[in-house]
């Protein structure tokens, strides 16, 4: 239990066990404009993957609609309406009711916004992602997790994605792990936290401490049991 509550820990599918290649880097994978959309592009070096991002496909164009942002309204968009609009539908994705302490940001690269706006599907795809991930439970909630930080990264294409979670109590302290989350969030990007995040654990916390404590604690209830008993048989003797 102790590995689940201060190491990285996944959820399940997508959530703490990220895809980290890079099959296109930023650099270069858009140097010239692309013949084709972005997601055919990934659907044809990727044939096997289809089907199953086009569901996540499906599931984040109904996100968007939901925001108002069709194919149609994007291209009439300004780059900063679109984005605001997009981030605005992102920030709104809930999280599982298994996980009411995960703070989360995604940032998307200056290539990932302008193919996002060219390309409708790959945006949906983004949402899509970003729902089933939140979508994951936390099989550790009630067993004494304090919750995790996230931090997505989205490039020119669903290749450059990377992005992980850690413990909110990462190595052990809280001041530790938020310190690392802000410096990897860098302030910015768009954040969402979930219902109950502000109850994180109080900036001194620390684990090793509370497990010293709940040690002592435990030899006092032993010691105490211990003198009861002790005085009981001497009554009856």
């Amino acid at each position: 239990m102790i590995g689940s509550l201060i190491g990285y820990s996944g959820y399940g599918r997508g959530y703490g066990n990220y895809k980290t290649s890079y099959g296109k880097s930023n650099e270069t994978a858009f140097a010239k404009e692309p013949s084709e959309s972005i997601m055919e592009e990934y659907y044809k070096d990727n044939p096997r993957e289809r089907d199953a991002q086009k569901e996540r496909v499906h599931e984040g164009k109904d996100l968007l609609d939901s925001g108002g942002i069709t194919q149609q309204r994007s291209a009439a968009m300004s780059v900063n309406e679109y984005r605001s609009a997009v981030s605005a539908v992102i920030e709104k994705i809930p999280f599982h009711e298994s996980r009411p302490y995960d703070e989360e940001t995604v940032l998307i690269s200056e290539e990932g916004w302008n193919n996002m706006k060219k390309d409708h599907d790959y945006a949906a795809w983004i949402a899509g992602y970003l729902k089933e991930d939140r979508s994951t439970p936390n099989p550790y909630t009630g067993k004494g997790d304090k919750g995790k930080y996230c931090v997505h990264e989205f490039g020119a294409s669903p290749e450059d994605y990377k992005g992980h979670s850690y413990s909110k109590i990462l190595g052990g302290t809280s001041a530790g792990a938020r310190t690392l989350y802000i410096a990897e969030s860098e302030r910015r990007g768009i954040v969402t936290r979930a219902r109950s995040a502000d109850r994180q654990p109080p900036k001194n916390y620390n684990i090793w401490e509370e497990m010293k404590h709940a040690g002592r604690r435990k030899q006092e209830e032993l010691m105490g049991a211990d003198i009861q008993v002790k005085m009981q048989e001497k009554k009856q003797a």
